[in-house]
């Protein structure tokens, strides 16, 4: 019989309030980390560095709450307290591109702190694989400039998107 054994790591990040309104419209579905993710297993730890929201230019103090399931296959992570320069804060770092699904978004009774619980997904799961197979069939038809300009124009990077379609046409 298959054990099921979770872990949870903590994460604190100021967030724009349009961002906390994107993540509280989106629950249930997947967000996918386009950085390194620096976390700790200390909730103390992350919940100290939550309250330092009042010195940051942006407004909302968010801890994120990330359950690992260790029986299933995601993006790699690791515990690097022993390479880290604070060893106290136990880091666990997530690779770019690490996959959650967004259980839910809160903010407790009283707290200036925003709660919000992330469940890390498998590498096979159903929705997952339906989005990556959607992504694969509209981007199949075109040139590989011209996907990587489709998509950065879909991100917002339109700059970006600019210089690979003026590429295209020379």
């Amino acid at each position: 019989m298959d054990h099921e054994y979770f872990l949870t790591v903590y994460r604190e990040q100021h967030l724009k309030a349009d961002e906390l309104h994107e993540l509280k419209d989106n629950i249930s579905r997947l967000i996918s980390m386009n950085t390194f993710i620096s976390t700790t297993y200390e909730k103390d730890v992350a919940s100290m560095l939550a309250r330092g929201a009042s010195l940051s230019p942006i407004p909302e103090s968010i801890l994120f709450e990330i359950q690992i399931n260790t029986s299933i296959d995601t993006k790699p992570y690791a515990n690097i307290k022993e390479l880290s320069v604070m060893k106290h804060e136990d880091e666990v770092l997530f690779s770019i591109g690490t996959i959650s699904r967004i259980e839910s978004v809160g903010k407790p009774t009283g707290s200036g702190i925003w709660s919000v619980k992330l469940l890390l997904t498998s590498e096979g799961d159903e929705q997952l694989k339906v989005l990556s197979e959607r992504i694969r069939e509209e981007t199949d038809a075109s040139s590989d400039l011209n996907k990587l300009g489709q998509l950065l124009r879909q991100m917002g990077e339109y700059a970006k998107a600019e210089r690979y379609f003026r590429r295209l046409i020379r």
